[in-house]
């Protein structure tokens, strides 16, 4: 429940790891993560505001893997990731706000794998892919809205490979795939709603194959698919949905 400032820090270090927000505001707005280690591993954000928005994450291993996200608020929103590792792997959304709309991937390896999408709402919507690696591989989309929306792929390499899509709302639309690889490989969909809408491809190269349909809408609507570009549908399988 406290309010603690930390703007405009730059961190070389340090370990929260374990540790449970309830309230208050934490406020690391403009700071610097360069270098060393910083963990954050096994925290729990349960309410109140956690604020990360407008730093950047430098050279340097920053660690979420393990978090649980059921409250409150958690804003990376125009934030910057280049070079180092980021680790948010097998984490839980159940219900926070959770955003990082506008930021920028830039070089270096980010994960998101092995996490589940049960709740609230987490934005990756108007960012921008422009090198190294980010994997969302092995993710369970089971409720609440994520969104890719109006981003830019140009570089990357993105996997969203062996991941499954049960319930809720995941949105890719009005993306921009211009460089680089994205992959949707040995997916399943079995519910919900993901939409592709207006998705442009300009020169990359996206991968469906080996994915399941089993429910749920898919929705393709007015893609703009250059010459340059690549998309490998199949093998995949879908699975009849009887209605009454």
């Amino acid at each position: 429940g406290l309010d603690l400032a930390f703007t405009g820090a730059t961190f070389d270090g340090g370990d929260f790891s374990g540790a449970t927000f309830t309230g208050g505001r934490i406020d690391f707005f403009g700071s610097t993560f360069r270098g060393g280690r910083i963990d954050f591993s096994r925290s729990t954000f349960s309410g109140g505001e956690v604020l990360f928005r407008g730093s950047t994450f430098s050279a340097a291993e920053i660690d979420f893997t393990g978090s649980t996200y059921s409250g409150g608020r958690v804003d990376f929103s125009c934030s910057t990731f280049t070079g180092g590792e980021a680790h948010f792997s097998r984490s839980t959304y159940s219900g926070a706000g959770v955003g990082f709309t506008g930021s920028t991937f830039s070089g270096g390896r980010v994960y998101f794998e092995s996490s589940t999408y049960s709740g609230g709402h987490v934005h990756f919507s108007h960012s921008t892919y422009s090198g190294g690696h980010i994997s969302f591989e092995r993710s369970k989309f089971t409720g609440g809205e994520v969104s890719f929306s109006a981003s830019t792929f140009s570089g990357s390499n993105v996997s969203f490979a062996d991941s499954t899509y049960d319930s809720g709302w995941v949105f890719f639309s009005e993306s921009t795939l211009s460089a680089g690889q994205v992959r949707f490989d040995r997916s399943t969909f079995r519910g919900g709603e993901v939409s592709f809408t207006g998705l442009k491809f300009t020169g990359s190269h996206v991968s469906f194959a080996a994915s399941t349909y089993q429910g749920g809408e898919i929705s393709f609507y007015e893609l703009d698919v250059h010459p340059a570009a690549t998309i490998q549908w199949g093998p995949f399988r879908v699975i009849p949905v009887n209605h009454p």
